[in-house]
């Protein structure tokens, strides 16, 4: 039940919210991560356009210990917030569940990391978030909202220093190897960000959308570096693997278009436009 919380607590933070539904449904009546589950579903329904059936949910928290409960309160003041506009009673509300957020939640990593997923800002969500890696510097779910916010908000940069971090803590998952290699590819390394994919496509068990993500974002590196043959090469071998998948041969048309390879590049315009 862990290892599915875990997974679907992943999903969600990749924006993959179908994927994430899928694995916190099993485990909502679980007894040792059912009210996690259930918070993380109601984050998961807010995010996905559904806030009156996350209220709903959230309502049964509230009796629950404080740090589930806390944050219930602030995900519910992120409801209210967001629906008030100018409605009194409603912001009147958002106020109340985040005063009483506040009293319960207590001074941890933990805590802020559920703070900080309720958070209205993303300036509010990145305070937060280093309030908890003061806490526990290695504190992973943090550490890799962290990243993703600093991706969002296009700070390259700081989110290289964070990615690397996931990869000390955690070097056979391929996600901090995915994180750099975006950030270095992003500020124009790209020889750096090439370097970084091919380490991360040795290490075994990649699940395919990931697999595919790397060499998607090998694809990319290698244009920007011009190496067209080599981009030929890579999607041969994986639209053999991943048959279909429009991201690659896209990379590769590209490729084909940059050598002058007009007929191919026709030819597989029509196969897969």
């Amino acid at each position: 039940d862990r290892e599915s919380l875990q997974a679907a607590q992943e999903a969600f933070l990749e924006r993959r919210v179908a994927d994430a539904l899928e694995q916190v449904v099993p485990i909502l009546d679980s007894e040792s991560v059912g009210e996690q589950a259930q918070l993380l579903q109601a984050n998961i329904l807010v995010e996905g356009g559904h806030p009156q059936q996350a209220e709903e949910n959230l309502a049964l928290l509230l009796e629950c210990e404080p740090g589930i409960a806390g944050a219930a309160r602030a995900l519910l003041a992120r409801i209210y917030w967001e629906e008030g506009n100018d409605q009194t009673h409603a912001l009147e509300q958002a106020a109340h569940h985040r005063q009483e957020a506040e009293r319960l939640l207590p001074e941890t990593a933990d805590a802020f990391y559920l703070r900080a997923l309720a958070a209205l800002t993303v300036k509010e969500t990145l305070a937060l978030l280093e309030k908890a890696l003061l806490f526990d510097p290695r504190h992973y779910q943090s550490r890799r909202l962290h990243a993703y916010t600093l991706w969002a908000s296009e700070r390259f940069r700081d989110m290289e220093a964070d990615a690397l971090a996931l990869i000390v803590a955690r070097p056979r998952d391929s996600l901090g190897y995915l994180l750099s290699a975006t950030a270095r590819f992003e500020q124009h390394k790209y020889q750096q960000a090439l370097q970084e994919t091919e380490r991360a496509l040795k290490l075994t068990g990649l699940e395919p959308e990931r697999h595919i993500e790397f060499l998607a974002l090998q694809c990319r590196s290698l244009l920007a570096l011009e190496q067209y043959q080599r981009v030929i090469m890579e999607t041969h071998i994986g639209l053999r693997d991943f048959p279909n998948t429009m991201i690659l041969a896209f990379h590769r048309f590209c490729a084909l278009l940059a050598l002058g390879d007009y007929d191919r590049a026709r030819e597989l315009f029509y196969r897969f436009g």
